[in-house]
């Protein structure tokens, strides 16, 4: 009787922690999928930020073209306000590679962590 109820706690214990992991695997995955999903987003909502700040740049350079023979002195402002806005999307560019290698960086660790909770969980 003794025996039966060592085997059948044990049995529970496992069956207990085995639910654990997978909880904890379940949380794992939901973590994982809230990063790629944000990092999807922020990557979008970058790149439409990149998008126009070029077509700004794109526009404001035409206008210069177009007027460079009847105003030397506005030509000189718009591009002035041109290297500025060059200078913008530089370093939006940068923030979206740094953002972009966090969030890599962060993936990277949500499968690793996926990866060492399964092999507990195959060493249970």
């Amino acid at each position: 009787a003794l025996e039966c109820e060592l085997r059948d706690g044990h049995a529970t214990l496992a069956e207990d922690h085995e639910q654990r992991v997978e909880r904890l695997l379940e949380s794992v995955a939901k973590e994982r999928a809230e990063l790629e999903q944000s990092a999807s987003e922020s990557l979008a909502a970058m790149a439409e930020r990149t998008r126009s700040l070029l077509d700004g740049v794109e526009e404001k350079h035409a206008v210069a073209e177009q007027s460079a023979g009847d105003r030397t002195e506005g030509l000189e402002v718009k591009l002035q306000r041109e290297r500025e806005l060059r200078e913008q999307v530089e370093r939006a560019h940068k923030e979206l590679e740094a953002k972009h290698d966090d969030l890599e960086s962060q993936a990277h660790e949500a499968a690793s962590t996926s990866r060492m909770l399964q092999e507990q969980l195959q060493q249970s």
